[in-house]
């Protein structure tokens, strides 16, 4: 059962409508709402992050955050003033760092779409910096959508510890007797990979009372892709997948599932590690 929902942003006016959208997530499940405002130095290009930053006196970068989290406060509807604002400033190589110390806990953070940042990077690291230290899911938000209840989902299975985590985080948001589709990826037409860890999967989900069916689905296009379309064509609210199965140096360089879903997601997707 999902009491707190967090987000974290760095652009009180990009963030707006995600924000907005989130509040009503929050509204819809009866949640709690905590809301981080990073708060970064002048830097002089977004493109250069986590380079090409320019100083200013603390002062007056922790005025600007002040003024963030105030202008973020003002697009809030006057029934939503109650929500927690928070955050963190300082040069954009660090700050997402301090997201390890953020003092309140949530069961699941919301994290926008690229659009509602000013700075890719620190929302790429943001991403990542949550997912290996807060033990939290984290739900990526394509733009103008909304956390919604979960009556159909998409496993994306590779047998590994952050798939069964990613199972254990999908099992405590979705409706009872939510239809799961457990879904494997295969390389070659020919490649038959065995489906006993999956099947034993499915017999735990429908242990506990969900509809499951357990799916072979030939790689056309990247995983990352393929599963999204898959999620997409049979209308599941969400995509459920194990994060950075990979080490993050392995996805950096060759790139992997992790890395392309941060990047562009068109369906809400949960990141569990």
């Amino acid at each position: 059962m999902i009491k707190k929902l967090a987000t974290v942003v760095d652009d009180p006016d990009l963030a707006r409508g995600h924000v907005r959208d989130a509040v009503q997530s929050a509204r819809a499940i009866g949640a709690e709402l905590a809301v981080t405002m990073l708060t970064a130095a002048p830097m002089i290009a977004a493109e250069l992050a986590p380079f090409g930053g320019l100083y200013l006196p603390e002062a007056e970068l922790r005025a600007d955050a002040r003024e963030d989290m105030m202008r973020l406060r003002a697009h809030l509807d006057a029934a939503d003033r109650e929500i927690r604002i928070g955050g963190f400033y300082g040069d954009v190589s660090w700050l997402a760092h301090e997201l390890r110390g953020a003092d309140h806990i949530a069961d699941l953070i919301l994290i926008g779409p690229s659009s509602s940042w000013s700075i890719p990077w620190l929302r790429r690291h943001t991403i990542g910096t949550l997912l290996m230290a807060a033990a939290t899911p984290l739900l990526l938000v394509p733009e103008g959508q909304a956390f919604v209840p979960i009556r159909r989902a998409v496993l994306g299975w590779k047998p590994s510890s952050e798939s069964i985590r990613a199972m254990r985080d999908l099992m405590s948001l979705a409706e009872p007797g939510a239809h799961i589709d457990i879904v494997m990826i295969e390389r070659h037409a020919e490649q038959q990979d065995d489906l006993t860890g999956s099947n034993g999967v499915a017999a735990y989900l429908e242990s506990h009372g969900f509809e499951v069916a357990c799916h072979r689905v030939l790689r056309e296009v990247s995983t990352a892709e393929q599963l999204q379309r898959y999620a997409l064509d049979t209308e599941g609210d969400l995509l459920v997948v194990g994060a950075y199965a990979h080490s993050r140096i392995r996805e950096v360089l060759f790139g992997g599932v992790t890395r392309e879903l941060i990047g562009s997601s068109r369906i809400p997707v949960l990141l569990s590690r």
